[in-house]
């Protein structure tokens, strides 16, 4: 651009042609070049001194060839973000940079460039003033001093930004794909959630207030845990007035959202979603979305009624995909990886985790009976275990909210579980409220004092590699600090499996161990509970 400017720049042009060189020599040819011309001139000027003419004048490198394109394009016509690009395709830096390695960045590098002069321009405009090219020059070098020329997220040739929608925000692109549109959830009542106040400038907190409501069942299992459902708790939630509130703003922040997406495009925007209406169902809160771009049609190009621009359809399928030619992938993020088995995963849960029969010696097992009967219901079919399972571990997770109700109330809440996971009738209410009770009066006795903390998450480092990543059923946290890990096993069990199924779960209670552990706390024993057995492992984990 400097070159652009000002033609007899021999600064900016030896800094060009330094940039074009080939690394690999010893001594720049283009150095060997211009002392050769130099010198050549020299002689010229002399000669034209003693003959009494007016010496010529060369512009540096005047022949060369990367020069001569810079030479053609008109600074005086073009805006300088025009000149900038025009630049950038003279030198033909797109393919030479493919070359020189780290391609994505050096092309975000590029694009930033663009955009800082853009933003230049934007300003002049602004200020009612003109933007030369000039000034576009000492904008980019006040931004340098400043440590203001920051990088903006590329895209350029071959690079792709994958950002959240939040994230996306204040930004653009000349192609924006929106994926996630079937994203339909309903807004979450069981976080803290804080409304009002701001309007005193004195008072900034007169008239908030924080709202805390407590989800007692527990979650699902699985890496990625959701709340469980079925109790009518969370729709009596949804329906209240708060609830209701809840809602509205969450919808209003979900088309805000979807509006900052939409927005992002500069020249195209691509929805991808599945073809069936529930499959984007974010977008669909969008009024006649369906009417406005109908996606029954042929694939190819459609008209939009009173819109002056045009839509297309496509339909995707794997076959479709054009293979990627691995040898051309450009990295620029380079980490060092302690394991180089990068086929290993990233996550790992302890409910996988090895049992003490493949690591024979690590663990041993002692068995206490809980007072009280061992229930193992005959008329449940093995495919109904599962279920039944869910339901008494829903019930144990509620526990500690109920331990300081009536039997009335412990006796709804077996009802709801039992009868949410489709297994009423299988198991007495009241034999589930009996297995809470003793369970409950064990832990007393034997931990008094403790606090309980159900269905605690848990991500930590693995020793092995990777991360530990889980949901503890439950922690008893000690006066000490120390902590009791226990872990429920509630499917049907009778008693004299349990300790053959405790060393089968051993490996799982070894993982939230050294899960806990490497988070620096102290894990003082562990257990694992068989409520319907009536049965307490202490596993002892060598």
């Amino acid at each position: 651009m400097r070159l652009v400017a000002d033609r007899n720049d021999s600064l900016a042009a030896a800094t060009l042609k330094h940039i074009l060189s080939d690394p690999r020599q010893p001594t720049p040819q283009w150095i060997i070049d211009r002392l050769t011309t130099q010198q050549t001139h020299r002689i010229e000027r002399e000669n034209d001194h003693a003959n009494g003419t007016k010496a010529k004048w060369h512009l540096p490198w005047e022949t060369d060839v990367d020069l001569l394109q810079l030479e053609s394009i008109n600074r005086k016509t073009s805006s300088p973000h025009s000149v900038c690009g025009e630049v950038i395709e003279a030198l033909d830096l797109s393919n030479r940079i493919s070359s020189w390695g780290d391609v994505a960045q050096r092309c975000s590098n590029l694009d930033s460039i663009l955009k800082h002069v853009a933003n230049y321009e934007d300003e002049m405009l602004g200020s009612g003033q003109a933007a030369t090219l000039g000034g576009a020059i000492l904008y980019l070098e006040k931004l340098a001093s400043e440590n203001n020329d920051i990088k903006f997220p590329p895209y350029g040739q071959d690079a792709v930004t994958i950002l959240t929608y939040h994230k996306a925000k204040g930004l653009q692109w000349p192609i924006v794909i929106l994926s996630g549109l079937n994203n339909d959830r309903e807004p979450n009542l069981w976080e803290p959630h804080v409304s009002g106040g701001g309007e005193n400038i004195e008072r900034p907190l007169l008239g908030r207030t924080i709202r805390a409501w407590t989800w007692p069942f527990g979650k699902s299992d699985g890496q990625f845990p959701k709340l469980r459902t079925g109790t009518n708790l969370e729709s009596d939630a949804m329906n209240s007035t708060e609830g209701e509130q809840r809602a509205k703003e969450e919808l209003d922040e979900s088309m805000r959202l979807l509006y900052v997406g939409c927005t992002r495009a500069e020249s195209k925007l691509v929805f991808a979603h599945r073809l069936k209406p529930n499959t984007y169902a974010w977008l669909k809160q969008i009024q006649e979305i369906d009417s406005i771009l109908p996606i029954d049609r042929n694939p190819g190009e459609h008209k939009l009624e009173n819109i002056d621009t045009t839509y297309f359809i496509r339909r995707l399928a794997q076959s479709t995909a054009t293979p990627t030619d691995s040898r051309r992938s450009e990295t620029w993020l380079h980490l060092s990886r302690t394991n180089p088995d990068s086929s290993l995963p990233r996550f790992h849960s302890p409910s996988q985790a090895k049992s003490s029969s493949e690591k024979s010696g690590s663990f041993n097992c002692n068995l206490i009976e809980l007072t009280g009967n061992s229930y193992f219901p005959s008329e449940v079919n093995e495919e109904e275990y599962a279920a039944l399972g869910h339901a008494v571990h829903a019930y144990m997770a509620a526990i500690p909210s109920l331990i300081k109700t009536g039997k009335d109330r412990k006796l709804v809440v077996a009802e709801k579980c039992l009868i949410t996971f489709g297994v009423e009738g299988k198991l007495a209410k009241t034999t589930l409220v009996e297995v809470g009770n003793r369970f409950a009066q064990w832990v007393g006795l034997t931990f008094p004092n403790a606090k309980w903390r159900t269905e605690v998450p848990i991500t930590a480092r693995r020793t092995e590699g990777g991360t530990w990543n889980g949901t503890v059923d439950l922690i008893l946290e000690l006066p000490d600090g120390k902590l009791i890990v226990i872990d429920h096993k509630s499917a049907p069990i009778r008693r004299s499996q349990c300790e053959s199924k405790s060393m089968q779960f051993a490996g799982q209670l070894a993982a939230y161990k050294e899960a806990l552990m490497n988070q620096g706390t102290t894990v003082d024993s562990t257990w694992i509970h068989f409520p319907l057995a009536g049965v307490m492992a202490n596993l002892l984990i060598v």
